[in-house]
């Protein structure tokens, strides 16, 4: 998968990252999610990270064995905001799904003492 935070998630939309069009209000999804997760404790702990465009990288985030996890959250948060299913279910499938990212990303920083 890319490193570049911002084409990675373009390509989990799916959206080809040359693609320029829809950075804008991807970028605010994805620095909304990051925002979440600073307020559960993880990334950074000085400051909440945000993205300005497809320099920042993921290892620029954390490097941490779950950041798999972290890259679902921040994609699922994401297309809940730029691109919502039209099906209500799928909906509530992946708000369920956000839901239940959160849980166990908050248990697993705890697990390592709080942000990194």
């Amino acid at each position: 998968m890319e490193d570049s935070i911002l084409n990675s998630i373009k390509s989990m939309l799916p959206m080809d990252s040359s693609m320029t069009e829809f950075d804008i209000p991807i970028k605010i999804a994805i620095n909304t999610a990051f925002f979440n997760l600073y307020q559960m404790g993880i990334g950074p702990s000085e400051d909440s990270f945000s993205i300005t465009g497809d320099k920042e990288t993921w290892t620029d985030f954390m490097i941490v064995p779950y950041i798999d996890s972290i890259k679902t959250y921040i994609y699922i948060i994401t297309r809940i905001q730029f691109d919502p299913p039209q099906s209500s279910l799928l909906l509530d499938a992946l708000k369920a799904s956000a839901n239940e990212q959160e849980f166990r990303l908050m248990i697993e920083s705890q697990k390592e003492g709080g942000s990194q």
